[in-house]
């Protein structure tokens, strides 16, 4: 299961930085459905933000939107969340950040931030 997701991810990936964003999109996506029933918050917390990133490049903003909310209700229904659970506040502020709904955005990054704070993922890079 893991290294197919591994897998997965670096397709998604692959995809993304060649523009490619509905296979990207389709890779993520596979990611996530495999590992929704397993414990492997990390690879969900990755699938999500693949593939709403991947939504996004393809201008898809309320898919991009809806995958980030649906992530973060997933995430919080776990109790020992990713360590990058607040990148998928932080990428879901972001794009409210562009859609100009500014007070909801301010709100998701500042849960973003707390979260990386308290999982102790402050440095963690978010792609």
């Amino acid at each position: 299961m893991r290294s197919r997701s591994l897998a997965g991810i670096g397709l998604g990936i692959a995809y993304l930085s060649q523009g490619a964003a509905h296979q990207a999109a389709a890779a993520f996506r596979d990611v996530a459905t495999i590992n929704r029933a397993t414990t492997y918050a990390l690879f969900m917390v990755l699938a999500a933000v693949g593939e709403a990133s991947a939504h996004r490049m393809a201008g898809a903003l309320d898919r991009a939107q809806a995958t980030y909310e649906q992530a973060i209700a997933w995430s919080v229904d776990h109790a020992h969340p990713s360590l990058l659970a607040g990148s998928l506040y932080t990428g879901l502020a972001d794009l409210l950040r562009e859609r100009n709904e500014l007070d909801a955005a301010l709100d998701r990054a500042t849960e973003g931030l707390r979260l990386a704070t308290e999982l102790g993922a402050v440095g963690a890079e978010r792609w």
